[in-house]
């Protein structure tokens, strides 16, 4: 019969390989890369991009962790839509205190397919259906990646108690962009 200093190590040795196993299937979870190879079905699941008319209009929800002192957010979610082949491949929101106020920096990235393309962009800070804060950009010119696009950008100020009233439970504000495409 086996000693119970035995059977404990074995225990521990067993419930050691099921944590490597079940934390081999969570990886991909928490946000670390996965690889493998790729399968014909694969292939077919590649998202085509999304084409909208101009004025086209997207809002992204500004996470509320961007509250926790100065930061930056960004996502890339922004570029699954096309408007008149002019990409907007991701977003920005720089957070910072300057002189007992909030300042947000609204930075969206613009990308033309193949050649420039004059736009006008309308960038908004929005809550409960409201826009509290809004910039157009007008003349802006979309540029191929091959150019060294710039991006338009707006500088918004907030006090602290504006800042703070546009979280809530349950609700985040917005980033808002129009894009008008001018040919």
């Amino acid at each position: 019969m086996p000693s119970f200093r035995h059977t404990a190590s074995l225990t521990s040795a067993a419930l050691f390989a099921i944590a490597l196993l079940l934390a081999g299937s969570i990886a991909p979870i928490l946000g670390q890369v996965s690889a493998r190879h790729a399968t014909p079905a694969d292939g077919a699941q590649l998202q085509t991009p999304t084409d909208i008319p101009s004025p086209m209009l997207l809002e992204v929800r500004v996470p509320s962790w961007i509250t926790k002192g100065p930061t930056k957010w960004a996502t890339t979610e922004t570029g699954k839509y096309v408007c008149q082949e002019i990409r907007i491949p991701f977003v920005e929101v720089w957070k910072e205190e300057h002189r007992g106020k909030i300042r947000l920096r609204v930075i969206a990235g613009l990308l033309a397919n193949d050649r420039p393309k004059d736009v006008d962009i309308t960038l908004s800070i929005v809550s409960d259906s409201v826009v509290v804060r809004k910039q157009l950009v007008e003349g802006f010119t979309a540029d191929p990646i091959s150019r060294h696009p710039r991006n338009p950008e707006a500088e918004f100020e907030l006090t602290n108690e504006e800042f703070a009233a546009l979280y809530g439970p349950g609700r985040a504000p917005l980033v808002r962009l129009i894009l008008d495409v001018k040919e």
